[in-house]
């Protein structure tokens, strides 16, 4: 095959042309981190399948899950640092084709079945740790305008949700406080992420919009609540340790 090689960039999507027959491509957006390929034409000596050969490296060990269909990738310590899931192959016509996962020493396989497939075909796997949704999720709360990261916890902030709620897992239903703001604490066990704590403000008020801006070191959480209108300050930082003491300011 001729040699094409280029690549291109457009909003959230990168691609590589390998050559004339194989484009690989990356798509970031509310999913996660789409992985995938674009075979144009059929490869040389392809019978009843073909194999994609991925080389794995940076010490992580591919473990396929989920009957053939997903990867974890596990490092020394067997833990899982990312998962590629979701495989999914069509042809030209939208057809599903079979197609499962294969590890090797240091390799990964992806094998897709293209018996009378009309090419081009698209493989699409997804590449993403995990999906994290507030416990009290609402349309317009703006999950994830603030996102800190420390070792295995992950905070989030909804700027705009309206419980009035106070302190630390406080009632989540009662949505009488428009826009007053939450913050949600997930902490990974394994390769499984759980929500931990749901957070609020010890005096949350309409239109604080808590969150707004979000500090994490180890076990302690710093929230910034921009709105935030007493007589003492304008604005107001909270402080407290995680996951087991509360909030204190």
């Amino acid at each position: 095959m001729a040699s094409v090689r280029r690549s291109q960039a457009a909003k959230e999507r990168v691609s590589y042309r390998w050559n004339a027959a194989l484009e690989e491509w990356f798509v970031n957006d509310t999913r996660g981190l789409e992985h995938g390929f674009t075979l144009w034409e059929r490869p040389p000596g392809s019978g009843e399948h073909f194999e994609i050969r991925l080389a794995v490296r940076g010490g992580l060990r591919p473990r396929v899950e989920d009957g053939r269909r997903a990867v974890s990738f596990l490092n020394a310590g067997g833990r899982t640092v990312v998962n590629y899931a979701g495989l999914e192959v069509w042809d030209a016509d939208g057809r599903s084709l079979g197609a499962h996962f294969q590890a090797e020493t240091n390799l990964l396989c992806l094998v897709v079945d293209d018996r009378a497939a009309r090419y081009p075909l698209t493989i699409d796997p997804t590449a993403q740790q995990a999906y994290l949704k507030a416990s009290h999720a609402g349309a317009t709360d703006f999950f994830g305008r603030s996102v800190a990261v420390s070792g295995d916890t992950v905070v989030v902030s909804a700027i705009l949700e309206d419980s009035n709620a106070t302190g630390v897992n406080g009632d989540q239903t009662n949505n009488s406080l428009l826009n007053s703001g939450a913050v949600y604490v997930f902490v990974r066990t394994g390769a499984t992420w759980t929500q931990q704590a749901y957070l609020k403000a010890s005096n949350p008020d309409r239109d604080d919009q808590f969150g707004t801006s979000i500090a994490l070191s180890g076990d302690t959480v710093v929230v910034g609540t921009y709105h935030e209108s007493s007589n003492i300050i304008v604005g107001k930082v909270l402080a407290g340790r995680l996951p087991d003491r509360l909030l204190r300011h």
